[in-house]
This record gives C-alpha cells, sequence and structure tokens, in this order.
C-alpha cells in the first residue's frame, strides 16, 4: 500500500509540474515559490524511496528542454543535490582549493559529504534511471544547448536577469558533469554511451568547453595522440568489459536529439569507443585556419584534456590531512591505553560477579576505539597511495609535456598574436567555466613559463591580460565574474612571489625566453624593468575598474566589485589606485539606488580600509 501511495505522489508531481501556473516569479527571474518547495519535496522524496520509478521525472525534464525551457532544471538539480549528493561549490576555503588539484580520497576529507553510506543506494538508483531510459547523454546535450541559447531565446530585457538565468543552467550542467564523472565507472560503460568528438562538436553544435569537460575523464582511453593516453591494451579491455551493459539499455523514443544532417543520438556502432581516432586532426574544424597558424592543435588538446590533477600535486595539503589523521590516531592509542588500564585496575579490585557485569561495556568501548582506529588508519593509508599515484601521474605528464613543447608555437608568427589566439581559444573559455578551471588557466601558463616553452612570452602574456581584462566584465555573468576574480587573484599572487627579491627573480624569470623583450632581441627584462612594468600594470588596472565602478550599466558595476572582493588580499596595493578605486565606491552609495550592491560594495571597502597601512607608492614584496 505504501508503494502505490509513493507512484501515485511520483504522478501527482508530474501533474503539478505540468500545470499551467506560472514557474517564475514577478520579476522574471527567479523561480517561483512553490516550485522550488516542490523541486525540494521530490529530491526527498526520491532520497527516501529511491525504488520509486524515476524514468517519467526524467523524461519530462528532458521534453521541458527541448521545447525550450530551462526552469524545471531546479527539479533535476534537487535530485542530484538529495540522491547523489553532488553539489557543486563555487566559494572555498584556502584548504578546499588545494584538495580540488588532489584525487578523490583528498576531496573526501575537505568535502565531507554527510552521511555518504546513505547515499549509495539512491545513486545506484538514479544512475540505473538515467541508463535504462537512455537520457544520460540527452538530457546532457540539450542542458548544453539551452545554455548557449538563453542568451538569444529569454524574453527579458535585463542583461542581470539573463545573466541569472544562465548561471542557474550552468551550474545544473556542473552538477550533472560531475554526477557522471564520479559514479560513471567502470569508464567503459561511459565510453560506450558517449557520441563521437564530431557528433558532439558539429552535430550537437556544443561549446568546446563544454565537449572537453565531458569527454575529459575519458580521454586517455578514446585518443591514441593525446598527452595522457594510455595503452591501447588498457583502452581495448575497457570497451570490452562494458558491451554488455550498454547493449541492455533501452531505446528513448520520446526524445530524439537530431543533427542538422538528421542523424539521431549514438549507438554502440557510431559511439566514442568504436571510433577511436587521434584527437588532433579533429579540433582543427574549430577554428578557421588563421588560428592555426599561431597555436598548434597539439597545444590546444594538451590545454583542454589535462586538470589540475595532471599539472599540480599539492603535497602540503596530503601531508597536512596525513598530519592530522595521523594526531586522530595517536589520540585514540592513548584512550585505548587508558581504557585498558582502567579495565585491568578495575578487573583486580572487584569482584568476579561485579567484574562480569562491567566486562560487557568495557568490551563494547575497545570495540568502538578499534573501529574508529581502523577507519582513521585506512584514510592514512588511501592518501598516502593517493600521493604517489599522483606524483607518478605528474611525472608521466611532465615527460611528456617537454617532447612536445617545441611543436606548439609558431615561430613564425607576432608575439600579440600568438597571445591573443591563446587567450580566446583557450584560456578565456575554461577560466570562466569553473573555479578548479580557473585555478587550472593560471598553473598552465605558469608551467608554459617554467618548462621555458619557444614563443610563449610571459611578459607579453600578462600585459595583455591586465590590458583587456576590465573591457571582458560586461560580457560576465556575476558567477563568471567571480571565476575571473579566482583567475587574477592568483596571476597577482605569481607576479608577487617573482617580485619577493631580485635573486628569486633572476633565478625564475631573467633568463627565461618568455621575459625577453622581443622574440627578435636578445635583451632580457631586468628586475628593475619588470618592477616598473608591475607599477604600470597595477595602475592600468585601478583605472579600469574605478570607471566600471562609475558605469551605468549594472553588470558593469556588479562584476567590478565581484572581481575587486577576489583581489583585496593583494589589489590594490599602489596607493594612489587604492584611493581611486575607493573614491568610486562612495558614489555607489550616494548616487545609485540598487541597495543590491551595497552590500558587495561594503565588503570590498572594509577589505581595503583593513589593508590600508600596507598601501605604498612603489611596488615591493
Amino acid at each position: 500500500m505504501e508503494l502505490t501511495c509513493m507512484f501515485v505522489t511520483t504522478v501527482l508531481v508530474l501533474q503539478h509540474l505540468a500545470s499551467s501556473k506560472p514557474k517564475m516569479k514577478s520579476d522574471g527571474v527567479n523561480v517561483a515559490g512553490w516550485l522550488q518547495s516542490l523541486a525540494a519535496f521530490t529530491g526527498s522524496l526520491y532520497r527516501k524511496y529511491p525504488s520509486i520509478e524515476l524514468r517519467g521525472l526524467l523524461q519530462y525534464i528532458a521534453n521541458q528542454l527541448k521545447a525550450g525551457s530551462s526552469v524545471d532544471l531546479v527539479v533535476l538539480s534537487e535530485l542530484l543535490a538529495k540522491m547523489a549528493g553532488t553539489e557543486f561549490f563555487e566559494h572555498l576555503s584556502a584548504a578546499q582549493v588545494q584538495a580540488q588539484s588532489g584525487g578523490e580520497a583528498l576531496k573526501n576529507e575537505a568535502f565531507p559529504m554527510q552521511q555518504a553510506r546513505l547515499l549509495k543506494k539512491p545513486i545506484l538508483k538514479l544512475k540505473d534511471a538515467l541508463v535504462s531510459s537512455n537520457l544520460t547523454i540527452p538530457l546532457l546535450v540539450l542542458m548544453a544547448q539551452q545554455r548557449a541559447a538563453i542568451i538569444f531565446s529569454t524574453d527579458v530585457s535585463h542583461l542581470k536577469l539573463i545573466g541569472q538565468v544562465y548561471d542557474s543552467c550552468h551550474l545544473t550542467l556542473l552538477q550533472f558533469l560531475s554526477f557522471i564523472s564520479q559514479h560513471f565507472t567502470p569508464r567503459s560503460a561511459l565510453i560506450n554511451m558517449l557520441p563521437t568528438f564530431q557528433q558532439l562538436t558539429s552535430g550537437y553544435n556544443l561549446e568546446p568547453e563544454v565537449v572537453f569537460a565531458l569527454l575529459r575523464p575519458v580521454i586517455p582511453y578514446c585518443f591514441t595522440d593525446n598527452i595522457r593516453s594510455v595503452s591501447l591494451e588498457s583502452s581495448s579491455s575497457s570497451s570490452s568489459s562494458s558491451s554488455s551493459s550498454s547493449s541492455s539499455s533501452d531505446s528513448n523514443e520520446d526524445l530524439k536529439l537530431s543533427s542538422d544532417d538528421g542523424g539521431t543520438s549514438s549507438t554502440s556502432s557510431n559511439s566514442l569507443a568504436a571510433n577511436a581516432v587521434p584527437l588532433n586532426p579533429l579540433v582543427r574544424s574549430l577554428f578557421p585556419e588563421s588560428t592555426w597558424n599561431c597555436i598548434s592543435p597539439e597545444l590546444y588538446t594538451t590545454f583542454w584534456s589535462l586538470s589540475l590533477y595532471d599539472i599540480h600535486v599539492p603535497v602540503e595539503a596530503y601531508n597536512e590531512e596525513i598530519a592530522k589523521q595521523q594526531a586522530i590516531l595517536a589520540q585514540i592509542d592513548v584512550e585505548m591505553r587508558v581504557a585498558a588500564a582502567s579495565s585491568s585496575s578495575s578487573s583486580s579490585s572487584s569482584s568476579s560477579s561485579s567484574s562480569a557485569q562491567q566486562t560487557p561495556a568495557s568490551n563494547a568501548g575497545d570495540q568502538s576505539l578499534a573501529k574508529r582506529r581502523k577507519v582513521h588508519a585506512g584514510i592514512v593509508s588511501r592518501l598516502e597511495a593517493e600521493l604517489a599515484e599522483q606524483q607518478a601521474n605528474h611525472e608521466r605528464v611532465m615527460a611528456r609535456i617537454m617532447q612536445a613543447k617545441d611543436s606548439w608555437l609558431a615561430s613564425s608568427s607576432r608575439r600579440n598574436d600568438i597571445t591573443i589566439m591563446f587567450m580566446q581559444t583557450c584560456l578565456f573559455p575554461r577560466c570562466t567555466f569553473t573555479s578548479d578551471d580557473a585555478s587550472y588557466c593560471i598553473k598552465f601558463v605558469h608551467l608554459l613559463h617554467r618548462i621555458k616553452t619557444p614563443w610563449f612570452s610571459t611578459l607579453g602574456f600578462f600585459d595583455k591580460l591586465l590590458r583587456d581584462v576590465a573591457h571582458l566584465l560586461f560580457s560576465c555573468t556575476e558567477s563568471e565574474a567571480s571565476r575571473l576574480g579566482v583567475f587574477l587573484a592568483e596571476s597577482f599572487e605569481l607576479l608577487r612571489s617573482w617580485r619577493v627579491s631580485a635573486a628569486v627573480y633572476q633565478e625564475q624569470c631573467e633568463y627565461s625566453p618568455g621575459f625577453l623583450a622581443s622574440f627578435s632581441s636578445t635583451r632580457r627584462t631586468t628586475y628593475y624593468d619588470f618592477m616598473r612594468v608591475s607599477i604600470k600594470w597595477h595602475t592600468r588596472l585601478s583605472k579600469a575598474l574605478a570607471t566600471c565602478l562609475v558605469s551605468t550599466e549594472y553588470m558593469e558595476v556588479r562584476n567590478a566589485l565581484t572581481v575587486l572582493s577576489k583581489l583585496t588580499r593583494l589589489f590594490p596595493y599602489l596607493r594612489k589606485g587604492a584611493t581611486l578605486v575607493l573614491k568610486n565606491t562612495r558614489k555607489i552609495a550616494d548616487e545609485d539606488p540598487r541597495y543590491v550592491l551595497l552590500c558587495p560594495r561594503n565588503h570590498f571597502r572594509c577589505c581595503v580600509l583593513h589593508r590600508s597601512h600596507s598601501h605604498t607608492d612603489r611596488i615591493g614584496t
């Protein structure tokens, strides 16, 4: 009877979702309260009763996306959060930022999932519902297409509202990508259901950043020329082990994803696994030939294929977490010794009948301590093994990068052209995709500098970045501006590390080809020259952001405040720039009635005023 009631509840949920009630508030951007409550209820319902039929609800969401409506994604977001514990965090602590570049064991300690063992069954049921209904890839493709179409199809005129709808759709897409990456294991199961690279880019017209975010976990197994490629034997064994699971998927008649030439969603005959080809020739169709006259397809695929895990090993984060777990183990050992001593003393001083009554409680306490010790000892073992595995992977990746770096950039192109093309095709699309990608981008730039990549100008890159970044603010949503702020904050941290002393600069920069005055010159940029250009960069960015703060466009002001709030630890550094920026932030309160800007404005002012004693008229450390 209870199961029947749950099925009836599911039907009622679908009826309410399909009703004619307005799903948006009168402002045109915020989801109506009744829909938010219904979505939260639905997520909790399927978490508590995962055996209830879920395919109908997933099919409804897919059909709504196909009809051009993204508002029902709030239901999918709640399902992913409640059933799988998949949530996407934008604002992270310093320890969590470090953990993002580590493996799953380190991430699990930095982002502990409450009652993770209780989610095993809901996760399995959600995965089975997606696979059995053949909706995993269609839902992903439809979300990505809707994300790209929001700018053109949303019936509102205010950029703020369009940006918030876009951010909401993007966040759910990231949740779904995270769920696929974490729970579709072994990788062969995912490989067999994925369409080919050409279908994703040309057939479904997905943006490159979405395609690579989906393919990144399986790229080593599917493309033979990639820098992370594994042996063909492991690739073929992965594919054969999952053929039986892929053949059991039901066909989806209600939703067909068609390309321009009438093709439908991928089957086992045209899946990614069945069409493993080199990746570098495929990306040539993404951009005109003039792009490849500046950067090579090898650099493009390397940049988009790697992740933080490949190019940065957070040794300090691992050591800190291992030390924390070992301290817990030491404390448990002390408690066990105290318990053993207490038990022996009580047993020797008590009568036999009294001792018999105390023994069960004492044994229960000893067992609890033993279980706790086993858990924490297991965490230490996993962290140590994971650190060793990541270091080995990092060494393999770096060895291949050192072999390939000489052909990444074109020697015949001008320095400025190479920098612009790299920013347009690689840097800016990825650094605004997620906060992890923002950190990855600056670490990849640092990597290009450290390995002395021929024809890459580190000095020219930062000069172009800090010259043009303010112009990008108007085209960003609020979330994208936050990620851009993360990228700029880590950029300033890198530049600050080079300014620590002349000795550090000479060791890391002065004799690097990235700090030559030009490709045709052998004149190097001295420490004094670098300090001078740093003053120019700070002054230029201070003026640009101060101008944004007095703009008549809400998005430009809001995004400038968002970026500035991420930079407060290192920028503005010069007293003149700080005075100018603070002066313009006062105008927000004096002249702008939009109270929504006052909170970020006050936060930024407090941070800058707190650091006012460190402002100076010259660049130092």
